[in-house]
């Protein structure tokens, strides 16, 4: 189960799973449908930088030059990747087990836990030894701080234009899978 979830109750979405639990056996096709669709949502959420309001650019993104300017929230696309459904019984999970998720999410202030400065490397790869930090030091390359705000960038969300999305490929699954057609 992912560590990160979001609840989310559409009425006609849950109206259209209703009458496809009343005909047919398993439902889990149906919903396996609901969570790939979402997921896919939220992938368009990273592909475009956020919506339907643009993210906060990072100061990755607005400093970066190169292959370091990258996107805001997609660096490597592991955050992305990590969005996965799972089907349990007749609920649909969808949600990430990465830990850095629920702060870029959500936002809020990150403070060193046992030290007295959080660290960064705002470019390059992160040094492995003490010639490599020493070297990031001398090239500017590294940031302390007593704690860093990060502001909201809600990814893991359904869009309004998701539900009507979903409920037509809700009733093709239903025409395909029994002899009628919704109500």
């Amino acid at each position: 189960m992912p560590d990160f979830v979001i609840e989310y109750k559409n009425k006609n979405v849950l109206s259209m799973i209703r009458q496809i639990e009343q005909k047919v056996e398993n439902p889990a096709g149906a919903l396996k449908i609901v969570g790939a669709e979402i997921v896919g949502s939220v992938s368009e959420n990273f592909r475009v930088g956020g919506r339907p309001t643009p993210w906060k650019k990072s100061k990755r993104v607005l400093d970066g030059a190169g292959s370091e300017k990258g996107q805001t929230l997609f660096d490597k696309g592991t955050q992305e990747g990590s969005v996965n459904f799972r089907v349990v019984g007749g609920s649909v999970f969808i949600g990430t087990n990465d830990k850095r998720a629920p702060i870029h999410n959500f936002g809020g202030v990150i403070k060193p836990k046992n030290k007295p400065f959080l660290v960064f490397v705002t470019s390059g790869d992160r040094p492995t030894d003490a010639a490599g930090w020493k070297q990031a030091r001398e090239d500017g390359r590294v940031v302390f701080a007593k704690k860093v705000t990060m502001p909201k960038r809600e990814f893991l969300m359904v869009q309004d234009e998701d539900p009507p999305e979903i409920c037509d490929r809700l009733v093709k699954y239903l025409m395909k899978n029994t002899s009628t057609a919704p109500e």
